[in-house]
């Protein structure tokens, strides 16, 4: 009996500290999101068992991640509204700030960091100094409005969006109904600070009237978005007529100046402290202007070795992930012509800048997409199991728990009454489909440096699997 309470014991303690197969979300036990490990370090794999107990019969549609997001891309303060709306309860102004939260947006309470209903009236919101909104190419902004295509709760309602770089003059850049995207190029600004988002309807009736704002970021965000190369290193400019061969020109763009290689090269110092960083996205990007011309893109941390990271022409972004490097102090921007064959006062590729990106971009991720599933067709008896797959990200930059939401949308069979068309018999068991889905915050611990350790799979360290092979031994003596 000793051995056996001892045993018990050991069993309890390792489930107690979550090192064998901890839990990280359930839902009433019916469904539940586990991974074989409780640490992580940046770039290591996390692969997490999503179990469905729902029904009789069960089929998991889908799974998806949302990744932590940098609250400095987000709007951080308030700095005029006008909500309207007697039955309003979605009121407090807090809720459009900081990043999205999907669960408490779809709670019935104001004040949770959900969302703020703008019945009838407007919202102006402060993205932040050093945190503006860049003109950059393609989309530039996005709101979030509660919606059942990406909040899975509420339809969706118009409204219009300005922007403003001194909360004065304002430059209408589009509409939008729920989750939406506006690019600022068709304005004169280089940047926006400010936003506002109207009303486009003007609805008063009911408890959450008009658009119902989450969110606003700044999709192409960049702390100290100014990380453009500031030291020539080295170069060359081809062409016997190149009246462009400055290579100091080719330093800051937009400044109707630029330095032409001829079918030579350029190298650009990025500087100590802000060389080019490999995070998702593009991390660099060239521009070349004048004529849109061909050009070759290397990177190297010592002015030794180099890697070729690309092909470009006119103003390009490039990603080093596929170098293998983390980071690189050092641009070489090579003609993609030879200097026989230039011609003219600007030969060749005409550089005006190269700028180190530093875009938190770590999209939204489909782990998983079942397509339309039926249970009687595609899913087992009692429950549905699947295995998912994501890695840490570069960009985390601090040590502790790194919070994530996972959307799990899953179908299953349960007992039911008969249908309208169907006669009811006795002893008989009638089976309805249902959709369901759960979003659940997870957490991870996530190490950024230190010695990693190795650890066995389906434990967090050497001391749970000792502690494993204690009970066995103690099993084996009591037998």
């Amino acid at each position: 009996m000793a051995h056996k309470n001892i045993c018990i014991t050991i069993i309890i303690f390792l489930i107690f500290l979550g090192v064998v197969f901890p839990v990280l979300a359930e839902d009433s036990q019916n469904v539940m999101i586990e991974t074989t490990r409780s640490r992580y370090y940046v770039g290591d794999t996390v692969k997490m068992e999503i179990t469905v107990n729902e029904g009789m019969f069960n089929a998991i549609e889908s799974v998806i991640l949302i990744p932590p997001e940098d609250d400095r891309a987000f709007a951080n303060l308030i700095v005029d509204s006008l909500i309207g709306g007697p039955e309003n309860t979605f009121t407090n102004l807090d809720d459009a700030l900081g990043p999205v939260n999907i669960i408490e947006s779809c709670s019935d309470n104001s004040g949770t960091g959900g969302v703020v209903s703008l019945g009838g009236g407007y919202i102006v919101l402060d993205m932040g100094v050093n945190e503006e909104i860049l003109n950059e190419p393609g989309n530039d902004l996005r709101v979030y409005e509660r919606c059942k295509e990406y909040y899975l709760c509420d339809d969706p309602n118009p409204y219009k969006v300005y922007v403003s770089n001194d909360g004065v003059e304002w430059d209408f850049i589009g509409e939008g109904k729920g989750v939406a995207e506006f690019d600022i190029s068709n304005t004169s600004l280089d940047l926006a600070r400010y936003v506002k988002i109207i009303d486009a309807k003007k609805d008063t009736g009911g408890s959450s009237p008009g658009p119902e704002i989450d969110a606003v970021k700044a999709l192409r965000f960049e702390y100290g978005h100014n990380i453009f190369a500031n030291n020539i290193e080295d170069y060359y400019p081809g062409g016997k007529d190149n009246k462009h061969d400055k290579p100091i020109d080719g330093l800051i763009p937009d400044d109707e100046k630029y330095f032409s290689l001829g079918g030579g090269y350029i190298i650009f110092d990025m500087g100590t402290g802000t060389e080019v960083i490999n995070s998702p996205g593009s991390d660099i990007r060239v521009y070349e202007t004048n004529n849109i011309e061909p050009y070759s893109v290397y990177i190297s941390q010592d002015m030794n070795s180099w890697t070729f990271v690309g092909d470009g022409a006119g103003i390009t972004e490039f990603d080093i992930s596929s170098t293998g490097m983390n980071q690189a102090r050092y641009i070489q921007v090579s003609d993609g012509i030879k200097e026989e064959e230039t011609n003219g006062d600007s030969p060749g590729a005409d550089i005006d800048g190269v700028k180190a990106l530093r875009f938190e971009k770590w999209p939204n991720k489909v782990l998983f997409n079942g397509g339309k599933l039926h249970w009687s067709e595609k899913s087992s008896p009692f429950s549905a199991k699947k295995t998912v797959e994501f890695v840490i990200p570069t960009t985390v930059e601090r040590y502790g728990m790194k919070e994530f939401t996972m959307i799990v949308k899953y179908i299953c069979a349960k007992e039911s009454g008969p249908g309208f068309l169907q006669r009811e018999q006795p002893n008989t068991i009638y089976i309805a489909e249902h959709r369901g889905h759960v979003i659940r915050k997870i957490s991870i611990d996530v190490k950024t440096d230190g010695e990693k350790e190795e650890e066995t799979p389906g434990f967090t360290s050497v001391f749970a699997f000792a502690g494993l092979l204690a009970v066995m031994y103690l099993y084996r003596q009591k037998k």
